[in-house]
């Protein structure tokens, strides 16, 4: 899977669309729009707190930071989680 490099701690703004629960902060999604990210790409939404997602929810997610789980090097999981300063918004099903 190839992730456009962005500079060390630069944000990216992305829509995602959720397609499971992960954990108690995490989320299975995808991606619906993304300047680093093709369409469709499965990652991980890791959330500072319990936001009540629920599954076909879209959302747009501004000021995320973007990384890579490199531990199994067969199943790279990309994985999107908010700094301090993040915003979400609902958006229509997609």
């Amino acid at each position: 899977m190839h992730i456009k490099e962005k500079p060390a701690n630069s944000l990216i703004d992305i829509a995602v669309k959720i397609v499971g629960i992960h954990g108690s902060r995490s989320y299975d999604a995808v991606t619906i729009a993304s300047s680093n990210l093709p369409q469709n790409t499965p990652l991980i939404l890791r959330v500072l707190e319990n936001c009540n997602f629920t599954i076909g929810n879209c959302l747009r997610l501004l000021n995320m930071i973007i990384t890579r789980d490199e531990t199994n090097e067969d199943n790279e999981q990309v994985l999107i989680s908010p700094p301090k300063i993040s915003e979400f918004y609902f958006m229509p099903d997609s």
